[in-house]
């Protein structure tokens, strides 16, 4: 996943979905797309605390998606276990316009 996604850079259908994948816990790494310091800086850090704040989510995910799970792919390992294993899913009702 790219930080810029997680903060809204790319639009609000891929935010929501990246939001998804994180309360599903399916995001195993997230990553900065980092072209320069000025129009697209290496912010990793502050948006996944953000969005792991403003979602309620346990902070224990933000080290293992930010290094312990980058770290492990790198050196050839296998990635660590979630840390904060996700609740059971719940699909939700959808609501539909016209049904209103």
């Amino acid at each position: 996943m790219v930080a810029g996604s997680l903060r809204g850079d790319f639009g609000r259908t891929a935010q929501r979905f990246c939001w998804e994948l994180l309360d599903r816990r399916m995001a195993h790494v997230i990553a900065s797309d980092a072209h320069d310091a000025r129009d697209r800086p290496p912010e990793v850090l502050a948006t996944v605390d953000g969005a792991i704040a403003a979602r309620a989510l346990p902070r224990t995910l933000a080290p293992w998606l930010t290094r312990e799970v980058p770290a492990a792919l790198l050196a050839g390992a296998d990635a660590p276990a979630c840390p904060a294993p996700a609740a059971p899913y719940r699909r939700q009702k959808r609501r539909w316009s016209f049904m209103r």
